[in-house]
């Protein structure tokens, strides 16, 4: 049995200047030593970086990295406000507008296409606990709460 120890909160942020090397103890170190696949970063949000990094140390502490968990291991989360970073919003906001009022009609007509691809997968709530499972095979019970 795996028992999870829970803090008050944890506010991330992106770092500033260029992100810590694999390994690194620094909380804002990039999550690659526990991908299963390293392409499926660029898949990931900030928060979902934090989820996989933080869960990977969690199981080398506690000597399980490498295991195979199973449904003998469950996955628990809640998740926290995530926000859209300006430079993914900004463009699909400007093909919205008309003058200088939102349209409901240009956003369905022409701004929703604006929005990069990959952006839905680093803004839904429950990818943090998707890539945890995913790279750490837990396939136990789950749960995922955010606010909203």
């Amino acid at each position: 049995m795996i028992e999870l120890v829970s803090c008050a909160s944890v506010v991330l942020t992106p770092p500033e200047g260029p992100a810590v090397g694999e390994g690194a103890t620094d909380p804002l170190s990039k999550p690659t030593q526990f991908l299963k696949e390293r392409k499926s970063l660029k898949y990931m949000g900030l928060q979902d970086q934090l989820a996989v990094l933080v869960a990977g140390r969690a199981l080398e502490a506690a000597n399980l990295l490498g295991q195979e968990l199973g449904d003998r291991c469950g996955l628990y989360l809640a998740v926290g406000y995530i926000p859209f970073e300006e430079r993914d919003i900004a463009p699909v906001l400007s093909a919205s507008m008309d003058a200088d009022v939102f349209s409901l009609e240009k956003f369905s007509k022409e701004g929703y296409t604006r929005a990069h691809p990959l952006l839905a997968f680093r803004c839904l709530p429950n990818m943090p606990a998707y890539h945890v499972a995913a790279n750490f095979g837990i396939s136990g019970p789950y749960s995922v709460v955010y606010p909203g």
